[in-house]
């Protein structure tokens, strides 16, 4: 047993050490939403709101698609980022709020109302690198503002929120 103590107790150090990291990695960086969302209306986003729902208008006109990379402990992920405007409002300006969602949008179609809840936080450009914008700018009038909200999308729903709904006259 003796002979094999100098190979063991590195070895299972190496290993001990991974899993910490492993489980490290995935407690820091693992987030789960809260039970209560809550819902913001379009206009009142806030980037002091970590978490929320919120209904406006996507424009798949102009879809970008981002990829990151894989690594150890997970695989390559596709995303596609798109602007998500005021309901009806189809005016090309600057962007108030990026989407980004794993769920690729629908092929033939430009506009669409739709609720979505995820994380919002401010745009960074590890989110949304400027190539993106670059891109984004010569492929419609949009343009980046400095206090663009970035949209991490966890749930996308096809039709507005009744709350976002207009007031009947």
């Amino acid at each position: 047993m003796k002979r094999y103590l100098p190979f063991i107790l590195p070895f299972s150090a190496v290993l001990l050490g991974a899993g910490l990291v492993f489980a490290i990695q995935g407690w820091l960086f693992s987030r789960t939403p809260p039970t209560d969302v809550p819902w913001v209306p379009f206009a009142e986003l806030d980037a002091s709101q970590e978490y929320i729902r919120t209904s406006g208008m996507g424009h798949y006109g102009v879809v970008m698609e981002q990829t990151a990379p894989g690594n150890l402990v997970r695989k390559e992920q596709h995303y596609w980022l798109f602007p998500l405007t005021e309901p009806y409002d189809t005016e090309q300006g600057p962007v108030r709020v990026m989407v980004r969602s794993e769920v690729p949008p629908e092929d033939l179609v430009t506009y669409e109302l739709m609720t979505v809840e995820g994380w919002l936080s401010r745009s960074t450009p590890d989110d949304i690198p400027y190539e993106v914008e670059i891109a984004m700018g010569r492929r419609s009038n949009y343009y980046f503002g400095d206090q663009m909200l970035f949209l991490e999308a966890v749930v996308v729903e096809s039709g507005l929120d009744p709350r976002a709904e207009p007031a009947a006259e």
